[in-house]
């Protein structure tokens, strides 16, 4: 049976909750083959848990999920690029300006997760999403962008995106629920 990791985000800045948060919760114990936690809206505290999950568990697929404020639909994000920029601080009181995650990976990384199958999946559930090709420069990218990395320089088998949400104003709860079984359950049975 094929392995899932799943991860998603605490709230951070002006957000009040992370919809990403109850929605890793909601499936944390509830299967054997996925491993679902939050990771701390932090750079330096997210990649080094994530680092040691992807090596504890290696799944064979990692999913990654992220709060994005401004969107209505889910964003199915292809590109993470190799910086640490932003314009508020973390919550580690952290805020880096045109850092490098990786002193020596490539400056970008492609989703190796195929991101179109899941888009057509979402769509015929009638679930609002589109595929992206910039994943921002906050701690989001840097998840993306380290869960690839760190899966290429170990070889593992690992597959991974990054999936940003909206927040519950703009899209239902029940319907981001719908949009994260959905892609859980076209990964695991494909």
């Amino acid at each position: 049976m094929a392995k899932l990791l799943i991860t998603g985000f605490d709230k951070f800045g002006e957000h009040q909750e992370n919809p990403t948060e109850n929605l890793v919760l909601s499936l944390q114990n509830k299967h054997d083959n996925i491993i679902a936690v939050v990771l701390p809206t932090s750079f330096s505290l997210a990649k080094a848990k994530l680092k040691r999950l992807l090596k504890k568990h290696q799944p064979d697929f990692a999913v990654h999920l992220g709060l994005n404020g401004n969107i209505d639909y889910i964003a199915l994000e292809n590109i993470a690029l190799n910086t640490e920029h932003a314009s508020i601080k973390d919550n580690s009181g952290k805020q880096p300006v045109n850092k490098k995650i990786s002193k020596s990976g490539p400056l970008a990384l492609h989703s190796t997760i195929d991101l179109i199958y899941l888009e057509k999946q979402l769509t015929k559930k009638k679930i609002k999403a589109k595929q992206s090709f910039h994943t921002g420069t906050f701690v989001c990218n840097c998840i993306h962008y380290s869960s690839l990395n760190f899966i290429q320089e170990n070889k593992l088998k690992t597959k991974s995106c990054f999936i940003h949400i909206p927040d519950t104003n703009k899209m239902s709860y029940s319907s981001l629920e719908k949009a994260i079984h959905t892609i859980i359950s076209s990964l695991l049975i494909n």
